[in-house]
């Protein structure tokens, strides 16, 4: 059982496929599920989002950007 849901009114659903995938930032013209729905929430479960792909790679490079790197620092 999972524990993601929306709450509607005073009861608690379960996301479709389709809203976790709007989560993940694509739009609806975007989204193609053929695929059965719990194969459609482990896709998604397992995708990152474009933006935060991208922030996490601003932050990993400026982080390298300034500070010298040595080969015995992972030792």
């Amino acid at each position: 059982q999972s524990d993601m849901g929306v709450i509607e009114k005073s009861n608690i659903r379960r996301l479709t496929p389709r809203e976790t995938f709007r989560l993940q930032g694509l739009k609806d013209e975007d989204i193609n599920i053929v695929v059965s729905d719990s194969q459609a929430y482990k896709i998604s479960g397992n995708a990152i989002s474009v933006n935060v792909k991208q922030q996490l790679l601003c932050a990993i490079y400026k982080t390298k950007a300034t500070k010298k790197v040595s080969l015995f620092d992972f030792m």
